[in-house]
């Protein structure tokens, strides 16, 4: 499914939900990928998208986050094309 979505779409965004409980009931960590259909090639290898992650439980004044933009071409190159959103531009190479 990763690759799928890494050959036919542009990621926007990725939020990672995954450090806290979001939702009571849920047995996996939470992620969500905001993304749309790209067909060109050239726009999705340029693509640098926003990572966004929750440092904080949420509260009534927000969540707090990290931000970071990662190439999309890096996920293409990670072993199946797993979306390690720890990796940043220095350290794809080893991957």
């Amino acid at each position: 499914m990763r690759k799928i979505i890494l050959k036919t779409c542009k990621i926007d965004e990725i939020l990672d939900l995954s450090r806290f409980k979001i939702f009571q009931d849920a047995i996996v960590r939470n992620t969500i990928l905001i993304s749309k259909k790209e067909d060109d090639k050239s726009l999705k290898n340029q693509n640098k998208i926003k990572i966004i992650i929750q440092k904080t439980e949420p509260s009534l004044t927000g969540i707090n986050t990290d931000k970071k933009l990662i190439s999309q071409t890096v996920f293409l190159k990670t072993p199946e094309n797993m979306f390690r959103l720890e990796l940043d531009d220095i350290y794809w190479p080893y991957y």
